[in-house]
């Protein structure tokens, strides 16, 4: 919900509809990539471009990961409904982004954010 929160301050779209829409989609498909990331995501009609937005939890969530590891790393990405490219072409991108990136280190570890932005 915490994620949901701060999509409404980039969005104008409360919170809780946020929330419900990418748990429903969660619940079709986990989104765990594995090395404690996960990148839930739903489409909404009320978005006329992406919006990803990253949060830590320091427990972990548990998505449900192949790898059995909780997510500690969370990329919330949100896409129109209208746009049906969109969603993939960013999962692909940012899943080979993680991928280079957790070779070394866990993706919470010093000096992970910086990999993960080039």
């Amino acid at each position: 919900m915490e994620l949901a929160k701060v999509a409404f301050r980039e969005t104008g779209i409360e919170a809780q509809r946020i929330f419900t829409a990418v748990w429903t989609r969660e619940k079709i498909m986990g989104t765990a990539i594995g090395s404690s990331i996960a990148v839930p995501h739903a489409r909404l009609i009320e978005i006329s471009a992406p919006v990803v937005v990253a949060g830590i939890s320091r427990e972990g969530i548990d998505f449900n990961a192949i790898d059995g590891v909780p997510a500690r790393l969370i990329f919330m990405l949100l896409t129109p409904t209208r746009d049906e490219g969109a969603q993939l072409q960013i999962l692909a991108i940012s899943r080979g982004s993680f991928q280079i990136a957790s070779r070394d280190q866990p993706p919470c570890a010093q000096g992970t954010s910086n990999r993960l932005r080039k």
